[in-house]
């Protein structure tokens, strides 16, 4: 086994390790910060459902108002940005390494370039998936299995064949 091997499995696992960091912490926090600044709590909650579900930052609190549907919505944009942004972060962080080490460069360049792609992707799909595992935010959960069962279907049923779309109230 080479040194580049090495490095690069060191590289995976930093990245696996961020991940689970940035999901466990970075996010939370980054929850907890904005629900202070708004007023309202900031949890998870579903954007799309079958056949790719995808969950964004959502508000919980306080009656609708006519600025809310713009606020909700730009608080969606918010937590995919933070998302993207620490999909990036180490990967600019072995560029920096890269960038002060001449001689590392020459045997990750080539691997940074092929991994970085796919991990990113990997990063984004497993942090804005399914959040039934998350034990912070049981509201959202009961929340969701009430409107689904209302609808009389499962989570991870898709809706029957020939139904018209319903918007949830």
């Amino acid at each position: 086994m080479n040194a580049g091997w090495v490095w690069g499995c060191i590289y995976l696992a930093a990245y696996g390790g961020w991940a689970w960091f940035f999901r466990s912490n970075v996010d939370s926090w980054a929850r907890r910060l904005l629900g202070g600044k708004l007023g309202v709590k900031v949890v998870w909650l579903p954007a799309t459902t079958f056949p790719l579900e995808i969950w964004v930052w959502g508000l919980v609190g306080k009656g609708r108002s006519a600025g809310r549907s713009a606020l909700e919505s730009r608080v969606a944009l918010g937590s995919t940005a933070v998302c993207l942004a620490g999909a990036f972060m180490p990967t600019a962080a072995l560029c920096v390494l890269l960038r002060w080490s001449p001689s590392l460069s020459e045997q990750l360049g080539a691997a940074l370039y092929l991994t970085t792609p796919p991990l990113i992707l990997l990063f984004v799909a497993s942090h804005l998936r399914w959040r039934a595992s998350d034990p912070s935010e049981p509201e959202a959960r009961r929340d969701r299995r009430e409107r689904l069962r209302d609808k009389g279907r499962r989570p991870s049923e898709p809706p029957p064949p020939g139904s018209a779309p319903q918007g949830d109230p």
